[in-house]
């Protein structure tokens, strides 16, 4: 793909903009966004995106447009977990409302500003030294060792923090310093409800990994398509779960102040989300129309991820003010599926073929959907 230098001028031009917009139009006033402004926003952005991807179809091809298209609703999809990790980080310093979109906008340019650097210099020394991943990988542990020895719970604890940004902070500054005392890892270890919850969000690791890795591959082995249709048919399940996995905290929070039950709230949509992808996993697989299959296989997704802002809502009912540690155990339970699933669902397709990973999938969305039923918010996990 030949870009010319006109087209990087437009494209870095309109991405300097839209920067320049979010700090000087929308950043310029501290406060809290209304639902009328956030779609308004959301709406210009994805349009734009979308005429972007539009204009990579009409002058360089649909090959090309396809595969912008995949990638961007790739990225999007996953970049909706952010907002679970964003609602903790909040929390954890209660940033007041009116503040959070700025404290959001800084963390957003500098991580493109750092993003566009690293990839840079890792792009060129990757070409040149394959032995720049294990640099790049200590890196990461010296990274991560910084940020566990200057990160704080509160503000008021950080000796960078000022009086004036405390007093920017609100109330929470004025109750002093509060002694939290260690992290109770007895109790969280002994909480059957983190373990019912990790069980089922493993799970729901092991069926979303096989979308994000094997799916593109199914579509060209087992439904013989072509690499446009495949781009395309990859993406379309991406983008129903993009819908689903913001509508899922929504719902479950809707239905919870309706019944006023908690407990019923949460696992009514993790139920019935988990339910909605096992069924759709097996005529996804056994019907011989591509199409209806890509349907199915689209619909399971989009009730599997109904249940993500569920399980993280659910961590941090139980977890209180540990809800990061409890996370932590969730997620990284989650992230374990992922893994074997990877490995896993590669060895089934290869020895018995590429219905017996989708079958397999069901079937653990009905134990995820089992585990939830035994799961009660209501019961700390840090308490005894």
């Amino acid at each position: 793909m030949h870009v010319t230098q006109f087209e990087w001028i437009i494209t870095l031009g309109v991405t300097i903009a839209v920067l320049l917009f979010d700090v000087i139009v929308i950043g310029r006033r501290p406060h809290e966004p209304s639902k009328r402004e956030t779609a308004t926003y959301l709406t210009i952005y994805v349009g734009l995106a979308v005429v972007f991807g539009l204009w990579v179809w009409l002058f360089h091809g649909s090959q090309f447009g396809l595969e912008f298209f995949a990638g961007w609703l790739t990225e999007y999809s996953l970049s909706v977990d952010n907002l679970f990790i964003f609602l903790i980080i909040m929390a954890s310093f209660k940033v007041p409302k009116i503040y959070q979109q700025q404290a959001l906008l800084v963390g957003i340019i500098l991580a493109l500003i750092f993003r566009g650097i690293f990839i840079a210099l890792g792009a060129v020394a990757i070409d040149q030294f394959s032995w720049v991943f294990y640099i790049f990988g200590s890196i990461g542990v010296v990274l991560s060792l910084i940020w566990f020895w200057y990160y704080r719970n509160r503000p008021q604890e950080h000796p960078d923090v000022n009086e004036r940004e405390l007093g920017m902070i609100g109330p929470a500054a004025s109750q002093g310093v509060k002694k939290v005392a260690l992290v109770p890892w007895r109790q969280i270890v002994r909480s059957r409800d983190l373990w019912f919850l990790s069980g089922m969000y493993f799970c729901y690791g092991w069926v979303v990994w096989m979308y994000l890795f094997w799916f593109p591959t199914y579509l060209v082995e087992a439904r013989h398509f072509s690499q446009i249709k495949m781009g395309l048919g990859a993406s379309l399940p991406l983008l129903a779960a993009t819908v689903t996995n913001v509508a899922g905290g929504w719902i479950s929070d809707k239905l919870t102040c309706r019944w006023s039950d908690l407990r019923r709230g949460r696992l009514a949509v993790s139920v019935i989300g988990f339910g909605i992808a096992a069924v759709g996993l097996i005529p996804g697989v056994l019907v011989k129309d591509a199409l209806t299959g890509l349907l199915c296989l689209t619909f399971a997704l989009a009730g599997l991820e109904l249940t993500v802002a569920v399980s993280w809502a659910i961590s941090l009912d139980i977890g209180g003010d540990y809800s990061g540690s409890v996370s932590g155990v969730m997620n990284t339970l989650g992230n374990l599926g992922g893994a074997l699933s990877s490995v896993v669902i590669g060895y089934l397709a290869t020895k018995m073929g590429w219905n017996w990973p989708f079958l397999v999938g069901s079937a653990m969305c009905l134990v995820a959907a089992l585990l939830a039923t035994r799961i009660n918010p209501n019961r700390s996990a840090v308490t005894a």
